[in-house]
């Protein structure tokens, strides 16, 4: 008897993977990826630093998540609205009414509202992205370098002895 193949979908964060920070070497695939202004390739950020205390892990945790994974949705439709709402108003103030407006209007507006919220998710995308460059800075001076550092090993003490 065969197995059959499995039909069920892809996870949603299939192919993408966790980025575990510890120390400063472990922030580089992250700022990386910021300069280089590609797409999200983690689907989790977590931290694991010992030199900061579960509380204070925690914080940078959520910090960092919700700065990198900042869709700008919510700024995206408040100016789009807004653009609406501006746009209705002057298409109605320069037409001398709501009963002479025509589909022309009715394009301004939708122009706007599609405008306004390109503008809001741009605007709100590109303010995260500085957000999470300023916390990442924060963060690198707050973890360990990860360099190894050499073992102290015992030495003789050589001197006058007086």
């Amino acid at each position: 008897m065969e197995a059959e193949p499995s039909s069920a979908a892809p996870a949603p964060n299939a192919g993408r993977h966790e980025l575990r920070i510890a120390d400063q070497r472990s922030l580089e695939p992250l700022i990386a990826e910021l300069e280089h202004d590609t797409h999200r390739r983690f689907a989790r950020l977590r931290i694991e630093a010992k030199a900061l205390d579960a509380s204070e892990r925690l914080h940078w945790q959520e910090r960092l998540e919700n700065d990198y994974f900042a869709c700008g949705c919510a700024a995206a439709t408040t100016l789009g609205f807004a653009c609406l709402g501006a746009a209705v108003v002057a298409r109605i103030t320069l037409t001398g009414g709501i009963m002479r407006l025509s589909w022309t209007d009715g394009l301004f507006v939708a122009a706007a509202f599609f405008a306004g919220t390109l503008a809001g998710k741009a605007i709100a995308r590109h303010l995260a992205r500085r957000r999470l460059l300023r916390a990442l800075d924060e963060l690198h001076r707050l973890l360990p370098s990860g360099e190894e550092k050499p073992e102290a090993t015992a030495q003789g003490i050589c001197g006058v002895s007086g």
